[in-house]
């Protein structure tokens, strides 16, 4: 018996040691301390996804852009995937102007479908071989990769941008970058509406969330909500949208404003809809400056920056979004950072004051609307003239 006793003893301690040694493998760390930043005017937003492609450590890639037909970027990326141990997915939205039958590598896997987001995620290990010093990079934000990207300077006037307006945040945060990655190669459906959690309380640290699982749009409304009922007299919201249709953000930002807080808004001369331009004569007639942004050099340039920065005394929160605040957000698939980060959210409301300087407000804008809708009628006219005496003139060579 006694025999028995020992050798359970020694078995034991034999693996008390090997176990404590297995729990050490699984306790990851980043390989460096986190940083954050925000990119907005005069940035070259292909550069920034490039960059992540060139360095040489990185091997796993999971990038989505609605779409892709930046050529420098789909040069980079198949030369990335002629080296060992590299493994590139890209997804892509419907888009007809997408190039992506350039990729002819066994190391890409290419996935069109409802993707609308705009993010490249990187690492340096694979997320099913994790190591003691993990390292990842994310950029993530509303630029597609295109040509449309490249930067602007719009300190000089509206008649310089040739560009769309975007933004990006770019950081090393490895669980952010790996939960980027892991979503954009979820093959998991998008759930139902009413099946969708949202944020209530704004996250003490960063988080991604993705509108598969995540209602984006109430968690923004909720953050609006959260600044109404804040007891700071320093308290100002500032949003941007290419598009807006969402009726609950709509009133939380009403509410806002109400409570005291300072509230404002950017959006495209898209937003002036059928759809959108009564939610934003409901925000201007609760003296919410609603900054439009209407190119007048004939290009066919938009704001496309989709952001919420918010101020509550001396918190400070930055969510970066690669949806609209529209009911097509929950439909697609989008992601947002939510990141309490006072240097990000300060450099991102420096960069919304600088573009609503190149903005007009609500009813100037609708008024350069109505004057450009009735220049393209005039064209329209003109052109079907033209196209009548053709006709007619056709008509005559028959008959003759």
């Amino acid at each position: 018996m006694n025999k028995y006793i020992s050798f359970f003893v020694i078995l034991a301690l034999f693996f008390i040691p090997l176990q404590g040694m297995q729990q050490k493998q699984v306790s990851l760390k980043p390989k460096n301390e986190p940083f954050y930043q925000f990119f907005g005017n005069g940035t070259d937003f292909p550069y920034k996804t490039n960059e992540l492609y060139k360095k040489p450590h990185l091997t796993r890639f999971a990038t989505e852009s609605f779409v892709f037909n930046q050529k420098g970027t789909t040069e980079i990326i198949k030369a990335k995937a002629t080296q060992d141990d590299i493994k590139i997915s890209i997804r892509v939205g419907p888009h007809y102007l997408n190039k992506i039958d350039c990729f002819d590598s066994d190391n890409i896997t290419i996935t069109r479908g409802a993707h609308h987001g705009k993010a490249t995620a990187a690492l340096a290990y694979s997320p099913s071989k994790k190591r003691l010093d993990q390292e990842g990079l994310l950029v993530l934000g509303s630029p597609n990769l295109s040509n449309n990207t490249w930067k602007n300077d719009v300190n000089l006037s509206k008649d310089t941008i040739r560009n769309n307006i975007e933004t990006i945040i770019a950081t090393n945060d490895v669980e952010l970058a790996e939960n980027a990655y892991q979503a954009i190669n979820s093959s998991s459906p998008i759930k139902p509406l009413k099946k969708k959690n949202y944020i209530k309380e704004s996250p003490q640290k960063p988080l991604f969330v993705t509108s598969k699982h995540t209602n984006l749009n109430k968690s923004l409304a909720q953050r609006l909500l959260n600044l109404a009922n804040d007891s700071h007299s320093n308290r100002c919201a500032y949003i941007r949208t290419m598009n807006i249709n969402d009726e609950e953000i709509t009133k939380a930002a009403i509410t806002a404003k109400k409570s005291g807080a300072q509230v404002e808004f950017i959006v495209n001369y898209t937003a002036l809809s059928s759809q959108g331009l009564p939610l934003l004569q409901k925000l201007d007639a609760a003296h919410i400056p609603v900054n439009v942004f209407t190119p007048t050099n004939g290009h066919r340039v938009c704001h496309h920056a989709k952001t919420m920065d918010i101020v509550k005394g001396t918190t400070f929160s930055h969510v970066e979004n690669t949806g609209n605040l529209t009911d097509e957000c929950a439909t697609q698939t989008n992601y947002s950072v939510f990141l309490p980060n006072k240097e990000v959210t300060q450099a991102s409301i420096a960069d919304f004051n600088k573009v609503k300087q190149v903005c007009d407000l609500l009813e100037p804008a609708l008024q350069l609307k109505e004057k450009s809708n009735l220049e393209k009628a005039k064209k329209k006219a003109a052109k079907r003239k033209a196209e009548d005496v053709v006709k007619a003139d056709r008509k005559k060579q028959k008959t003759k």
